[in-house]
């Protein structure tokens, strides 16, 4: 097959070689395969902190409502933050909504900007 990225082979040095373990890293492959992993994991790691990853014009606590807005216009547009905070809560249902995040987040007396600093 084909890949529509840049590959290149480099030779591992021998004693690093000798620690690589070829059956865990394809099944490490063959268990990530697929999984969503790009822009939308590279914004969420830039706002890392809870008051302090934004530009001084943008509220950290506007972000999530205008995430919520674009996730009923703009279809896909909620895999940029709703999938990390899911993560971040240990929440098994991948299906809901950011109306429904702010309910579990306030039974558990949290806001969203505490999840910016949490790691997946």
């Amino acid at each position: 097959k084909h890949s529509n990225s840049a590959i290149i082979w480099l030779p591992l040095k021998k004693e690093y070689a000798e620690k690589f373990n070829a059956t865990a890293a394809e099944e490490f492959m063959n268990k990530t395969l697929g999984m969503p992993y790009g822009y939308e994991n590279m914004l969420y790691t830039w706002i890392d902190t809870k008051n302090q990853s934004l530009p001084p014009v943008l509220d950290p606590y506007i972000i999530v409502p205008l995430f919520s807005i674009a996730e009923t216009l703009i279809p896909g547009a909620d895999v940029i933050f709703r999938p990390g905070m899911i993560k971040r809560l240990n929440l098994t249902n991948e299906n809901l909504t950011f109306a429904e995040i702010a309910s579990i987040l306030v039974d558990r007396g949290m806001e969203f900007p505490d999840l910016y600093p949490m790691p997946e």
